[in-house]
This record gives C-alpha cells, structure tokens and sequence, in this order.
C-alpha cells in the first residue's frame, strides 16, 4: 500500500500530516527489509501507534519478567512506501516520530538517516536531500532484544503517532525556541521570544514575520511584527511583548498561552504558520 503526497498550487504553507496509516510490520531481523526491493508482501499491515509485545501474547519465563508484564522483546521491522510528486520534492520534508522504543534506526531508500537509542523522546529527520521523485521506501528497524529494559511495562515498536511536515525554504524549528519572562512591580509582564530561521534556499529571503500572543481564552493579549533578511546561514528572529496583568500558570492553575508565529516571504505566494504553548511564571 502507497501513499500518495501532493500540494496545492506550489503555496509556502507549512503542513503537518499524519503519517500512521500504511505500515508493513514483522517481528524479525532481515537487514535486507531496508532495501526498496525487499519483498514485505507478507507482513502485517499495521496502523501506528503499534505495540508488538502486547499483542504478541505472555510467557511466563519471558526475559521482560514481571515488571516487563512477561511479554516477549525482540527485534522488529516497519516499512512503508509513498509516493512524492515533483511539488513535494520542491518542498523542505521532516518526519517526526514521537515515540519508538527503543534502539531505532531509520532508512530511507536504503540510505541510514539516523539511530536513536532512547526509547522516551521524540526525533525528526530530514527526509529532503533522499526523496525522489515515484515511490520512497520507509523503513525501521526496532531492537528490544536486551530485557528486561526498565521496572515497567515499556511496550514494544512504533509506540506514539508518526508526522511528516512540509514547508517552504524559510522555516523556523518549534524546537528551537526560546521564551522568556520578566515582570514588572505591578506583575505585568514582559516577554522575550526568540525564534532561530533557517533558510534554505540559494538566494537572502525577505520575510514579515509577526508574533501574536493568544491568552488561554484564545484571544489575543499583545502582538509584534518584523520584517527581517535572512541569509543563507540562517537568522534569529526576536520579540519582545507586554503582557499586562497576566493569567499567571503554577501547578494549582495551569493557565497556558499560544505563541503564534506568521511568516511571509517576498515573492511568494503563502505564508507559514507556527505555534507553541507557554506558560507565564514570576
């Protein structure tokens, strides 16, 4: 089963898509499985988030013991095939998995694009300078051979949802942002928001790039804007906003605002939205 990936019209918009549906699954060790002419016509078609070792059944003598629910490990294989038109491949691509456990390693068309050996955080990786035009194989291959792994029952495989995020050649990295927050006597606040910006493409990009600040009611408290030249080295974009008398967050009242970033570049048609939740704290 492929999927098939396209945009409208060549637009600068930043889109985040599901990647879950489409998977081939089997709980074995082919290195060959990496290979676009690997033959997985007999593997399990999956759905993720996908968990092996809960359905692969209990021993009681499983090495996973019974902090591990005596489920069995072992070493398991994703792969997935989609197609990419001309338009996407015009594109910068990032997938994102938000959750393997755990020792991961990840192909595309046959070239390693990375391994991870944690089993808890999330990973991306740039999928841009391997995809080709036709049909892109996915795969991954999951060990969870060492057991038992912790003192709970952890699951196996591609636990947590896949993304694959397309944008154009001036982007900036949830990742890498970085909020601050300042307060005067009378506890208004002030905000500083610093937003790295890659660009990609061969030539200094001229980018409007406003900031808005929603309130947890989903209004919005203060905004900034820039306009700012990015050259092919990448730039830090900053703002600062005032924030009078803000929802405060603590434990006891988990008030969180939106940072909304919007980017438009010269020349081109679209824009690129980002947000990221904060709390304000003295």
């Amino acid at each position: 089963m492929r999927q098939n990936f396209r945009r409208k019209g060549g637009k600068q918009m930043r889109e985040r898509k599901s990647f879950d549906e489409g998977w081939a699954f089997s709980l074995c060790d082919q290195a060959e499985a990496k290979e676009l002419w690997f033959d997985d016509s007999c593997w399990e078609k999956v759905t993720l988030p996908h968990d092996w070792a809960i359905n692969g059944g209990f021993e009681k003598q499983a090495p996973s013991g019974e902090k591990g629910g005596f489920t069995r490990g072992g070493t398991g294989w994703y792969r997935k095939l989609f197609t990419a038109d001309q338009t996407l491949l015009n594109q910068e691509v990032f997938l994102t998995f938000d959750g393997i456990f755990m020792n991961s390693s990840v192909w595309i068309n046959g070239t390693l694009l990375g391994e991870y050996p944690y089993g808890y955080l999330g990973q991306t990786y740039c999928l841009t300078p391997h995809l080709k035009a036709g049909i892109n194989l996915l795969a991954v291959r999951v060990d969870c051979q060492n057991q038992p792994q912790s003192r709970w029952y952890n699951g196996c495989g591609i636990y947590r949802h896949v993304w694959l995020t397309t944008c154009g050649p001036v982007f900036t990295a949830l990742d890498g942002w970085h909020i601050t927050s300042a307060f005067s006597e009378k506890y208004d606040a002030c905000l500083q928001i610093e937003a790295p910006l890659e660009n990609r493409s061969s030539r200094e990009e001229c980018v409007q790039a406003r900031l808005s600040l929603l309130d947890p009611a989903g209004k919005e408290a203060a905004e900034s804007s820039c306009m700012v030249s990015i050259p092919s080295d990448g730039y830090s974009c900053r703002f600062t906003l005032d924030v009078p008398s803000p929802a405060l967050w603590s434990p006891e009242s988990l008030s969180l605002y939106t940072a909304q970033m919007t980017m438009c570049c010269s020349g081109r048609s679209g824009a690129a939205r980002i947000s990221s939740p904060c709390g304000i704290a003295p």
